[in-house]
């Protein structure tokens, strides 16, 4: 377990990290954040939440930089409980996407787009009865700096080309919720085991089943992800 204040800072560290997509130093939460303690006990618990496997140091920063442990322990305690609703017009591209799509195929095709330009990240959706995947937004994807690594990108590559029969094998296995997140080695692809995939699917009164899945790095926005995966999804069982 770690302390109240532990947590606090451990929060700032990975909500800086995200936006800043460097490692996160103590005088920087020193001269940005109260804490109420001074930079050398920032430092030492920083160094207990490295110690307990939340933080981890690289090579080349005096920073630190949060662990797959600590994402997952900020998805635990920050974005359990309901739905954040979007902006209204967020709301009315999600509607009218949902509304407007003349088949499934479309449905499915639109979605993809919509939810990778409202979450600049890689989207993919499909129905697996119909054995259809649509993707959008690699090349944001391929943008962010976590993909300058070479390894990083060839990974990326191969999982988009065997798109398909990943996603679709991967939606025959049952899941506990209707919405889960794979962060970084979580992940049951191993191509995508440097990214998070966080995955929601729906049901249609005909029996499709559909989902809708983003890919990102494992700083994404975790509560705008996981509320846009759950919205859109909620919509489309709502208007089909």
């Amino acid at each position: 377990m770690i302390t109240e204040r532990q947590q606090t800072i451990l929060e700032t560290i990975i909500e800086e990290y995200i936006k800043e997509a460097s490692p996160v130093g103590s005088k920087h939460l020193d001269a940005a954040f109260d804490f109420g303690i001074g930079p050398a006990m920032i430092r030492q618990e920083m160094a207990a939440l490295e110690e307990e496997g939340y933080l981890a140091s690289p090579h080349t920063s005096a920073g630190r930089v949060p662990t797959d442990k600590a994402y997952r322990f900020y998805i635990s305690q920050k974005l359990s409980g309901k739905v954040k609703p979007l902006a209204n017009r967020e709301q009315e591209k999600v509607k009218n996407a949902i509304g407007e799509a003349g088949d499934l195929n479309e449905l499915a095709r639109d979605i993809a787009r919509l939810a990778a330009e409202l979450s600049q990240e890689l989207s993919v959706a499909g129905f697996i009865d119909r054995g259809t995947v649509f993707t959008s937004g690699l090349s944001r994807l391929i943008a962010e700096p976590e993909l300058r690594d070479f390894e990083s990108a060839r990974r990326l590559m191969r999982f988009v080309d065997e798109l398909d029969g990943q996603f679709l094998d991967l939606w025959n296995k049952p899941f506990d919720r209707d919405l889960a997140v794979f962060i970084g080695e979580e992940n049951p692809i191993r191509e995508m085991r440097n990214f998070t995939f966080i995955t929601g699917h729906y049901n249609l009164p005909q029996g499709e089943r559909g989902f809708l899945s983003l890919v990102g790095p494992r700083r994404m926005d975790y509560r705008r992800n996981i509320d846009l995966v759950r919205y859109i999804s909620r919509e489309i069982e709502r208007i089909w």
